[in-house]
């Protein structure tokens, strides 16, 4: 039976796009919006499959000619203009987001002509659904669940090499403590599992955190156990990246489980935060920078952080130990980095961080990170 599970979650995947993000332009002194804008908003927009586009925002502003109050009127007319043509085009208002500030927010240098003209614009964002091989439209709550039987947790994926969980994967965690908070009474190992190279730590790890994380949040600890099994047990046999992909999960083994679900408690809150480690992420000793394979493993968590929306990333800075200058030299070092490989400002933040000290020989950490639900 097992086996049969597993199928039918694989074979329910399917890949996406990127987020877009573009600009239209306007005539000066105008809210028309041209053909060759329109062939624009159609090339970019409709590159992606329509049925995967969650939301589309739009953004309108002006050039400095005039005064403010004329044009916020203008900017809020441009978008008008965008909102009535994808209406046209086949999409719902509810999907369009959008706000405008007139000359405000200028891109482009207004004292040259050319550059003037491109003030003239409505800033476009398509967000949809990510760009993940092997994305699932199952959720844990379409899962049987049966006791006796393994399921692979859709959608719970992990950035390379560390047990940071990507950024769509956060809201996977809270439906897989829901799922425990209304069976309360369910027992189940979580088992973790990697693919290519045996790295048994690893997925053992990935399993601790899921246990962890449950644990943490209202799970009694008598009804679950964690277990790594490195590749020992892949899914399919790997001769391709795609194989690959799919071997690296994180399953439940259903052990036991009430037979009716129960309401949810009524003080029951989704988590907004998670905070874990960044393993083999490493400075060189006495000095701000990173090892050239620890900048790489920064570069693994950035592509994570770049496609990310409603999650801000605050990665900690381990300083105990340091003099204030070679504390506050790693924490720009990091800032820098995850800048130079793309990540907004208000996609993550770095601070500097003193962990508790704890009894006993401990690893040091050199990084940790926290991730934040932001509504």
């Amino acid at each position: 039976m097992r086996p049969f599970l597993l199928l039918l979650l694989f074979l329910s995947l399917k890949v996406s796009g990127q987020v877009a993000e573009f600009e239209v332009y306007f005539p000066f002194d105008d809210d028309l919006l041209g053909e060759t804008e329109k062939a624009k908003l159609d090339h970019e927009i409709f590159s992606i499959p329509k049925s995967r586009i969650d939301s589309i925002q739009i953004f309108g502003h002006c050039d400095s000619l005039g005064t403010d109050e004329y044009n916020l009127e203008l900017s809020a007319r441009r978008v008008l203009a965008v909102k009535k043509y994808l209406i046209s085009r086949g999409f719902e208002l509810h999907q369009l987001t959008s706000n405008y500030f007139g000359r405000s927010q200028p891109k482009y240098n207004n004292t040259d002509d050319e550059k003037r003209a491109l003030n003239r614009r409505c800033e476009i964002v398509v967000f949809h659904q990510p760009n993940i091989p092997f994305y699932s439209d199952l959720r844990i709550n379409d899962l049987e669940l049966k006791p006796g039987e393994n399921y692979i947790l859709p959608n719970l994926h992990f950035v390379g090499n560390q047990i940071v969980p990507m950024w769509y994967s956060f809201d996977v965690l809270n439906d897989l403590l829901t799922v425990f908070k209304r069976y309360p009474n369910m027992e189940a190992e979580i088992q973790g599992h990697v693919c290519c190279v045996n790295d048994k730590p690893l997925s053992d790890e990935r399993a601790e955190f899921v246990y962890y994380f449950l644990i943490n949040n209202g799970v009694p600890k008598k009804n679950l156990t964690y277990k790594g099994f490195g590749n020992l047990r892949p899914f399919v046999k790997e001769t391709r990246t795609e194989e690959e992909l799919q071997n690296r999960r994180v399953e439940i083994k259903v052990i036991s489980r009430d037979e009716e679900p129960a309401p949810l408690p009524q003080d029951f809150k989704p988590v907004g935060d998670i905070k874990m480690i960044l393993r083999g992420i490493e400075f060189i000793p006495n000095k701000a920078g990173m090892y050239p394979s620890s900048r790489f493993m920064l570069k693994l968590l950035s592509e994570s952080i770049v496609e990310s929306r409603n999650l801000h990333h605050e990665i900690k800075v381990n300083v105990n130990g340091l003099n204030e200058r070679l504390a506050e030299m790693r924490v720009k070092e990091v800032d820098k980095l995850m800048k130079s490989f793309g990540c907004k400002e208000n996609q993550f933040s770095v601070t500097a961080y003193n962990p508790p000290i704890k009894k006993g020989r401990q690893p040091r950490f050199d990084l940790y990170i926290k991730l934040i639900k932001v509504l």
